[in-house]
């Protein structure tokens, strides 16, 4: 009876040492082959580099030939186009924010300014933290008429 129960560790003892060695041989193929893929994608991104960089800088000089001549009327353009929507929207912010900041008496103020400093509301210049009556003496409608 003892001879069955032998033969079984060995046996399994034998399947476990070759189920093992076919592991590390299996591991260090992968290993192997991850190894060859990493070599074979730095020499192909090596070899991109070495033929697309050249031209990628070539284009860029370009770009930047083309675009240089464009860009002082662009900016030009885009500060004139900022200038009159400022102007265009200033009496309707002039009315919003002041409601929205709760300065009543600054509701369609010209000077009304009412931008953050450090934490500090800095609502006009006259009057650097608001006007406490309903009627600022220093009111400038932006609407044209003083309501």
């Amino acid at each position: 009876m003892d001879d069955w129960q032998a033969d079984w560790e060995r046996l399994v003892a034998t399947v476990s040492r070759d189920l093992g060695q076919w592991v590390d041989e299996v591991a260090q193929g992968v290993d192997d082959a991850a190894e060859a893929v990493v070599d074979f994608s730095d020499d192909v991104s090596k070899r991109l580099d070495e033929a697309i960089a050249p031209r990628l800088d070539e284009f860029d000089q370009e770009m930047q030939g083309f675009m240089e001549p464009l860009i002082d009327p662009l900016v030009e353009w885009l500060s004139t186009v900022e200038a009159t929507l400022m102007g265009a929207t200033a009496p309707i912010n002039q009315t919003v924010d002041p409601i929205l900041n709760e300065h009543s008496a600054c509701v369609g103020c010209r000077n009304y300014h009412g931008q953050s400093y450090s934490g500090h509301m800095l609502v006009c210049a006259m009057h650097p933290y608001g006007w406490d009556d309903d009627q600022c003496p220093d009111f400038e409608s932006t609407w044209g008429d003083r309501p």
